[in-house]
């Protein structure tokens, strides 16, 4: 939320009570909580950029939560539940797509361990769907179509040395930016393709 965005008080807090709850639950505790706990857990660390502990949520539920015939449980492999079938992905998709109306940030929470990939089919708020994400260390390629006219404001995680735009339509895509945001245009309906080199 912009009041969390705007507050560092706030965010050190919720830090702090993320590494709390996994002190209590999680570490050097072998089976762990509940799988809906460590998935808030993960949403918030991702919400709050905390890559790292973003990343070790994941891996919790990872590896504690899923029975050798992918069926996924409430507990540490007792209890068949599917909290972890939805949350698992939902934490990985905050982990590389954040987005409110008007705004869209690129790899918000991205650990080291996720330094390359690809994503397909993200719907965003704001009726963005990104048809495919792609990012290594240096460059991010992402396509984007929107439901209707818009100008959006894209944020990457660092600094932007160049973009390279591919539309479907000849109208200017670019309006304007500095630093690590561009103000893109999304005309309805088309596909956007920008690739971005970071410096």
């Amino acid at each position: 939320s912009p009041e969390i965005s705007a507050s560092p008080e706030l965010q050190k807090a919720f830090r702090l009570s993320i590494i709390d709850k996994l002190n209590k639950h999680w570490r050097n505790n072998k089976t762990g909580y509940m799988s809906f706990g460590i998935v808030q857990l993960g949403q918030a660390s991702a919400s709050l950029g905390e890559a790292e502990l973003a990343y070790e949520c994941l891996r919790y539920l990872l590896n504690r939560f899923w029975l050798n015939n992918l069926a996924s449980t409430h507990n540490h492999r007792s209890l068949f539940n599917m909290d972890v079938s939805g949350g698992m992905p939902s934490v990985i998709i905050k982990m590389l797509v954040y987005s409110d109306p008007g705004l869209i940030r690129l790899l918000p929470a991205l650990p080291r361990e996720l330094n390359r990939g690809s994503i397909e089919g993200v719907l965003c708020r704001g009726q963005i769907t990104i048809e495919k994400l792609s990012w290594d260390n240096k460059s991010i390629t992402v396509l984007m179509r929107s439901l209707k006219d818009q100008q959006i404001n894209l944020e990457l995680p660092s600094d932007i040395r160049d973009i390279n735009i591919k539309a479907e339509y000849g109208g200017d895509v670019i309006a304007t930016g500095k630093n690590n945001s561009r103000m893109v245009q999304l005309p309805a309906e088309k596909i956007v393709e920008l690739d971005i080199l970071l410096k």
